[in-house]
């Protein structure tokens, strides 16, 4: 009996503890064709990503929302508005002023940045976002 309870007690610490991929294969955005637009204008001097985007048609109190996608790449930005975005593909860093480590960026983690927000973006892999911009 203690053996068999041991067992399944193991086999449920191994599930909880084994790291799990966050996939967002299913989502439609995925696969939503973008346009592209170039080097992001705020490429850091020996860095060029290039960025797509496709903006969605926003009635209401947002002042954007829609899709963008960007390259391996690095940037400083301030933000002058609000943003809220998911991360749908890829692998990105942001990173406060003060040389902090903000977020880690991968697929279904919600994050936003605040307007006034100053600091760096460093996208590692290809990263896709579904994002909404607000005063």
């Amino acid at each position: 009996m203690f053996g068999r309870v041991s067992s399944m007690l193991s086999q449920q610490i191994a599930r909880i503890a084994t790291p799990r991929v966050r996939t967002l294969t299913s989502l439609p955005y995925l696969s939503e064709s973008l346009e592209p637009q170039g080097v992001h204008k705020l490429a850091d001097p020996d860095s060029s990503p290039m960025v797509s985007t496709k903006q969605f048609p926003m009635p209401g109190n947002t002042e954007g929302a829609g899709l963008w996608e960007c390259t391996p790449g690095t940037w400083h930005i301030t933000r002058t508005t609000t943003e809220t975005f998911l991360v749908l593909a890829g692998r990105a860093t942001l990173t406060e002023a003060d040389g902090s480590v903000r977020v880690q960026l991968e697929p279904g983690l919600w994050h936003t940045t605040p307007a006034g927000w100053i600091g760096r973006w460093e996208v590692h892999e290809a990263t896709r976002k579904l994002f909404v911009l607000t005063p």
